[in-house]
């Protein structure tokens, strides 16, 4: 992956990157069949393409991304709110439209107040998939040395 981030302002951000360059997967079926018909050969990643933009308006971050794959017409778009109004907690919401779905998800972190030692947060986060799919939640906990 590759990318170019430009701060624009003092409180706009722009992002591009380019993933997936050059990558491909050597496949070697040849030890699976005693008949010959075996073979070897390549198969390239796609490769995605995406634009984004970070606009801070105060204790409020606004953010937009579209995402697109190379080979194909194929586009995902996300955006998102980031509130960090309260000394140790930050709320985050979003949602990403793809296959005709709207997506949204929610999370937030507290940052644990240490005098001391390595500085710690909590995070937890829940994403709506599409029907059939479900909830998906996380939790995580991280310390920085």
């Amino acid at each position: 992956s590759t990318g170019l981030l430009v701060k624009m302002t003092n409180t706009t951000t722009v992002a591009v990157s380019l993933q997936n360059l050059q990558l491909k997967y050597n496949w070697n079926t040849e030890s699976l069949f005693t008949s010959g018909e075996g073979q070897t050969y390549s198969e390239p990643f796609p490769m995605l393409m995406a634009i984004g933009f970070r606009q801070k308006l105060g204790l409020l971050q606004l953010m937009g991304e579209v995402d697109t794959w190379l080979d194909g017409e194929a586009y995902q778009y996300r955006g998102g709110l980031i509130y960090s109004g309260w000394q140790n907690l930050t709320l985050r919401s979003g949602v990403q439209y793809v296959d005709a779905a709207f997506l949204p998800g929610f999370s937030a972190s507290y940052h644990l107040p240490v005098e001391f030692g390595p500085r710690m947060q909590i995070d937890y986060g829940i994403v709506l998939g599409v029907i059939g799919e479900g909830v998906r939640q996380y939790v995580s906990w991280e310390m920085e040395f």
